[in-house]
């Protein structure tokens, strides 16, 4: 695998790196005149660099921190911030620092970066994954992601735009010019207020609240966006009501049958054994049926009061235009909007999706 070929040095903090052993007596020599000449041993001094020490005897050298090593004029350095002077491709491979990341160029489609704290890209990324467990992702120029780039981070997000690629990040996220054709899920607040501000296809989930400039297209280019504590709770609840109207239909068509079978047992003497056998096997699976919409109607409850009472708190802004079409989802509620609509801010207040024109 030649994106896996490059390894870096990773060391942890107060692990040995370089070790010596002290110096031994020189081998004595002889003048001309036959008289003894003593030669020191020559001691080796450790190449203590940056963010290293040496130990109390002398003999070794460790790291003062979490990060990497590497040679660098003749010593030993030790940095948490791992420096890439151009892109990550088949160059570099695919980066895994336990630390911080800063990448001057791009990173390419199909390779991935992979940091315990934030990552910097000074470039674009392709369609690559990109995962910061603990910290921020900053991409400078934008993620055009192909259908196939995903972002995650612990923290939050940071980029000039998003365009056909999947982000979920637990904090806030902040892009500069659009996002087009994307999901995009964000456990803080949303905000594209700068420039042309636009969301335009895809789907955007916020925890705390989207603000953007113009949301949807005159084309009705399917746009959803939404305020959700879990977008995957909210996909769950629609993917729950849908089991509920097919389970509801299946028991429509069981009773339907078991009635029938009913009637046709009074008018003749006795059932046949298959018509019996029939009669049997439906009230069971009746029963089985009853029973999954009874769980899925308690499930669908308990979301639905954990997305109503989460996205009470939470608004949905837009300064420009929003677009007939366009699909709004605050918590379990649904509504698509039917006009054109400039300068409103969207809330939910009972069971009601309201739209204020704003000042």
């Amino acid at each position: 695998d030649f994106k896996k070929m490059k390894q870096l040095a990773i060391v942890r903090e107060n692990q040995d790196i370089v070790s010596k052993l002290p110096a031994t007596e020189g081998v004595s020599g002889r003048t001309v005149m036959g008289e003894t000449i003593l030669i020191p041993g020559r001691d080796i001094i450790l190449p203590a660099g940056e963010n290293t020490g040496i130990s109390d005897d002398g003999l070794t050298l460790y790291s003062k921190i979490d990060g990497y090593a590497f040679l660098k004029s003749g010593k030993v350095h030790v940095s948490n911030v791992y420096h890439i002077k151009g892109d990550v491709d088949f160059r570099t491979g695919d980066v895994k620092f336990g630390g911080t990341i800063l990448i001057e160029g791009d990173v390419r489609s199909g390779f991935r970066v992979d940091a315990t704290n934030s990552i910097y890209i000074n470039g674009n990324v392709g369609a690559a994954d990109i995962y910061s467990q603990k910290g921020d992702v900053v991409v400078q120029m934008g993620i055009l992601g192909k259908g196939r780039a995903k972002v995650l981070a612990g923290g939050s997000l940071y980029t000039g735009f998003v365009q056909d690629a999947k982000v979920s990040v637990k904090k806030d996220i902040v892009i500069e010019h659009y996002s087009i054709n994307s999901n995009v899920y964000s456990g803080g607040k949303v905000t594209l207020t700068q420039n042309e501000g636009l969301i335009r296809g895809g789907r955007i989930f916020a925890g705390q609240g989207l603000e953007a400039i113009e949301i949807g297209s005159s084309q009705n280019i399917p746009t959803e966006v939404g305020i959700s504590e879990n977008y995957q709770e909210t996909d769950s609840l629609k993917l729950n009501i849908k089991k509920l109207e097919d389970l509801k239909s299946r028991l429509s068509l069981l009773n339907k049958r078991k009635a029938f079978l009913k009637l046709l047992q009074e008018r003749v003497s006795s059932l046949s054994d298959e018509k019996r056998r029939e009669l049997e096997k439906i009230s069971r699976e009746i029963e089985h049926v009853r029973t999954q919409i009874m769980t899925l109607e308690n499930q669908k409850e308990t979301l639905n009061v954990k997305n109503s009472n989460f996205a009470h708190y939470q608004s949905i802004i837009v300064k420009g235009k929003l677009h007939k079409g366009v699909t709004i989802t605050l918590g379990h509620e649904q509504y698509v909007i039917e006009n054109l609509y400039q300068g409103v801010k969207i809330y939910q207040k009972g069971q009601d999706i309201l739209i204020e024109k704003m000042a």
